[in-house]
């Protein structure tokens, strides 16, 4: 069926060691598209090419709560069947938000967990913990939303045990 991506934001604002993201942008910011923009083009995607499935390409989507219910207000009034995905972070999402994504046709989440290992995330600066995950996964599960889980194999001081730590996490959660 007719599928697009889209972009509503550039950037990350994360001080994630690993990542390149931000030596595109040389520092540290996101910078957003407008809301009635973004709407406008699904509008567009929905009416005239019959899109159902979107993905929202961001390298980060779920980052200001504010601006993720305005873009839930909006496609919540328009009724569209949605089948969409996105990139979040699991300490930046909640279970209201999720609530509202799903209601909207969020149906996937990529969550950048990186390691299974607390000492390499503190080291990479993730800014997450594995209890946090813990509950972030089984929250996002109540919600009927699918995990797309993103790991990282070969970061600074990821020896053996690290990587079949991270292996592990994988397949205790069946992702």
């Amino acid at each position: 069926t007719p599928y697009a991506i889209l972009w509503t934001s550039f950037g990350c604002p994360f001080p994630c060691e690993f990542c390149c993201i931000n030596n595109l942008f040389g520092k540290r910011i996101q910078r957003f598209r407008k809301i009635s923009s973004v709407i406008a083009e699904i509008d567009i995607l929905v009416q005239q090419h019959g899109v159902k499935h979107i993905k929202i390409l961001d390298e980060l989507f779920v980052t200001n709560p504010a601006r993720i219910n305005e873009f839930c207000d909006k496609l919540e009034a328009r009724k569209y069947d949605l089948n969409m995905w996105a990139y979040s972070r699991v300490d930046t999402i909640n279970q209201k938000l999720l609530n509202r994504l799903k209601k909207i046709g969020m149906n996937w989440i990529s969550y950048g967990f990186e390691s299974a290992t607390p000492e390499i995330l503190e080291e990479t600066k993730k800014g997450t913990s594995s209890r946090m995950v813990g509950d972030i996964i089984k929250m996002t599960k109540q919600e009927g939303v699918s995990i797309c889980a993103d790991v990282m194999f070969g970061l600074e001081n990821e020896d053996l045990n690290a990587l079949e730590r991270t292996f592990q996490f994988l397949t205790h959660y069946n992702f």
